[in-house]
Parts: C-alpha cells; structure tokens; sequence
C-alpha cells in the first residue's frame, strides 16, 4: 500500500475492493485524476474516456454487492495499447492516419485480449500512447501525438512501442494494461520504465483485434508492477480463440500458480559469446548481481553453448521479417494516403522492406522451424535463460534512433522463435535509471519464467522503488 493508502498491487487493490476499503468507483476516479493530473508532463494516453470507465466500475460495484465476484481482476483499473481495440474508442495505432476525426476508427468490438480482460472484471481507463505503427529505433517517439516520457527522468526514453503503457505502470497511473510485442516492445517498456512485462509463447494470447505490425511472431502481452500483477493479467489475457488462426488449443492455465515455489535447484543459462557480450558496465553490473541472487536462492546458474543465440540470430537480419510484414500490413493505405500522414521512421521501414533482396523474406521464415528445434533443445540442458533486456542504458529523448537494431539483439531472436520472456528490473544505474533483466523459457513455458522472476523479486525490492514522476493522490 502507498504512503497515501492507495494499492499499489492488484492484490492490494481486490482485498480492499473486498473489504470495503475501496470501491471499484473510487479507484477507477482516482487514477483517472491521475491520468488527467500527469498527461501533461508524461503524456502516456491517447485517449481517455471518463465517463466509460466510471460506468464499468459502478456496475463492478454492483456485481460485488450482489455477491458476482469474477475473480482477482475485478474492479481492476488498466490501460490499453492503442494498437489494440477497445469498443466505443478510437484505434489509432499511434498515427496521423487515423488521427482526425473523420479518420478515426471507433472500435465497434473489442479484441480478443480485451474482451477476455472485461469478463474478468477489468476496468479499462484509457488507450495509451505509442510509436507511429510501433515503428522506430527509439522508444516513445511519435510526431503526430508527442513523445511519451519515462517517469524516471523526462530527459529519457520510456522504451517502446508499448511506452504509454509502460509509463502509465510505473507512475502509477493505473494497476496495470496491455502492450504488444514483436521486436521487444513490451520488454523494452518495462526495462526502461523499472516494471514487468510478459512476452507470451506466440499464439497464447489471441491477436484478433490487434493491428498486425508482425503477423508471424508479434503479441499482445501484460505490463504491470509486479510479477504476481503481470501473471494475473496474462491468465486473463490467454485463451484459445477459433478466430485467431494462430490461436494455441491449450487448457486453460494460472500463470501465478507457481510464484512461491522457490528456485532451489532449478538450471539457469548464461549464453556464452551473448548474454554479457558488449554490455554497458552498468548493465553488466546489475546482471552479475542477478546472477548472484539466483545463486544465493539456491539455483545453478551455468554458462551455456547456444549458437543458435550467439551466431545464428542476428537481430537486424531478422528484423527484416517485421519490416516485411508491417508493409504488407499497410501497404494499401500507405500507397493512396498522402504521404505526411506517416513520420520518417515509417517510410523508413517501408522502403527497408521494398528494398531487400527478393526472396530473403521466405528463406528467413523457411529457416525458423530448424532454429525453434535448436532452441528446444538447449531447454534440455536449462530450464531458462538469462539474458539483459537492453545492451546499453537508457538513449536521450532527442538522441536519433538506433537504425542499426544492436539495441534490440536480446529481444528480436526470441520473438522470432516464438519463446516466452519476462523482463523485470535487476538494477538502478548511478543515475537511478532502471536497468532490465530478461528471463527466457521453453515454448508454453510461462508459468516458470514467472516463478524464476517471482523469485528474484522477493530479494531484490527493486518494485518498491519510485520513480520522481509519481501520482500518488496528494501531489506529485
């Protein structure tokens, strides 16, 4: 609980819904007074509707004292990507396109994810923030809706493409919301923003709903506070959807199951040649204490021979496989619009994917089953990988983009391969930036990523760290 008797967790948040210390009214009021108090500073939405989400909260309210209890996320405030549609707003992807009024489009349903959110009880605040198309080298950039900005210094990127929703956790704007993540856009977020985000398994998370930027291994994913908050959201998040071709026919699964089992004796992997190659010192510094606590909480970290990580997968190679398929994506529109409507880094990546050598695209993809049976088999030997998020610390707001991809080389090969992947803070720099650490499992593995990441959060207390930017109810 805050200093100033808010919840800071979805766990402190539904006993107090519970209890009567709060209603799912007056928590819904008081992060949208957040929401309206630090947009200027922060501008993590897009879009907001109060009179929506109050809506939602009275009738949860109503549900709870008529004994309807839907589960751990009733009554919860969250936000959403605004690649993702929620019914009665707009969905504009983070672009001028779908900007003007005239323009926008209003979501007549909701997503998949969201869809599965509401039922579980969710109350969705608002659409936040993004990069244009979750295009770009640096996080947080949009020219048609203005940069969003890291609680942590206004002067630093926020991470992205999912940077609204990443900002909007760590300054307390909400308990909790949804990104997506193709080339690391919600690990990226929650590394630079000192929270948790949870790439799924491709095909956990249904993506009907979602604007595709990669169809072949983008998803939607959780960003939140705390581990045991990201796996909650996850659980509602999951299902099988006849509608998503790419839908995994899985049972039905709790992603928090296994948080306060321990680690004793489990087998972590450091990939020789990748997981400490050409790191920051700070970066470096804050993953070999990681290490250490492991060790300490009883599991076997050992160094690893992983080719497929450190030769095989060059990330600027594989994103020439999102690049492709956000232009296929778009393609139809950016050919008839007027060409204003998209920033330099769009037309960037557009002419990337015009320009590649005919045919790399399908050798590329030909080539993915032979490295997922590569990867499988080194979960033989480990039982999760450990990698940083972020080679470097945290670019300037008005630094140029990294065009050349080295930022993303720890995300990239994982989306490719379709694994799950945590990424939550290991560390502050000398500068109090946060500083993020990648757990990777096996394929439909999340349950002990989870766990792996519980475990190094209960000795870490790095989640109870504030960022200068805070809402807490009583000034910033």
């Amino acid at each position: 609980m805050s200093a100033e008797g808010w919840p800071t967790s979805i766990a402190e948040a539904g006993a107090g819904l519970r209890s009567g210390a709060f209603s799912a009214d007056g928590l819904t009021r008081h992060f949208l007074d957040g929401i309206h108090r630090l947009q200027p500073q922060l501008n993590a939405l897009i879009a907001v509707n109060d009179d929506l989400a109050i809506a939602a909260a009275a009738a949860l309210d109503a549900e709870l004292k008529n004994g309807i209890d839907r589960g751990g996320l009733h009554g919860i405030p969250v936000v959403v990507k605004d690649d993702t549609n929620v019914a009665g707003y707009p969905t504009t992807v983070g672009s001028a396109l779908y900007k003007a009024p005239g323009a926008a489009l209003i979501a007549e349903r909701d997503a998949a994810a969201v869809a599965r959110l509401k039922a579980a009880g969710a109350v969705i605040l608002g659409k936040a923030n993004m990069n244009e198309f979750a295009a770009g080298g640096k996080g947080g950039f949009n020219p048609h809706f203005g940069n969003t900005r890291n609680p942590w210094s206004l002067r630093h990127d926020p991470g992205g493409s999912s940077s609204g929703t990443g900002a909007a956790v760590a300054a307390r704007l909400c308990l909790g919301g949804t990104g997506t993540d193709a080339g690391g856009s919600v690990r990226g977020p929650a590394s630079r923003c000192g929270v948790v985000g949870i790439r799924p398994t491709y095909g956990r998370v249904s993506s009907r709903g979602i604007f595709p930027r990669c169809r072949s291994f983008g998803t939607a994913g959780p960003i939140a506070g705390r581990v045991a908050d990201a796996a909650a959201l996850l659980t509602a998040m999951a299902g099988h959807d006849p509608g998503d071709p790419n839908s995994l026919d899985l049972p039905h699964e709790d992603f928090a199951r296994d948080l306060h089992r321990g680690i004793d004796g489990l087998r972590l992997g450091l990939v020789d040649g990748f997981s400490f190659a050409g790191l920051d010192p700070e970066v470096a510094e804050a993953i070999s204490g990681a290490v250490a606590a492991f060790e300490s909480l009883g599991a076997q970290v050992r160094s690893v021979g992983a080719p497929v990580f450190s030769k095989t997968l060059d990330a600027a190679r594989l994103a020439e496989i999102i690049f492709h398929e956000f232009a296929e994506a778009i393609a139809d529109k950016y050919d008839r619009a007027d060409p204003s409507l998209f920033g330099e880094i769009v037309h960037r990546d557009i002419a990337r994917a015009r320009e590649a050598v005919p045919g790399r695209y399908d050798r590329l993809v030909a080539e993915r089953r032979q490295h997922r049976r590569a990867a499988a088999d080194l979960f033989a030997d480990v039982d999760c990988l450990l990698t940083p998020v972020f080679p470097g610390m945290h670019a300037g707001i008005d630094d140029p983009p990294d065009l050349s991809g080295d930022h993303r080389r720890f995300t990239v090969p994982v989306s490719y391969l379709g694994l799950p992947g945590i990424a939550l803070p290991c560390g502050l720099s000398a500068d109090r930036l946060p500083i993020g650490m990648q757990i990777v499992g096996d394929r439909n593995d999340e349950s002990l990523i989870v766990r792996v990441a519980a475990a190094f959060e209960t000795v870490s207390g790095l989640q109870d760290e504030r960022p200068p930017i805070l809402w807490a109810g009583s000034g910033i």
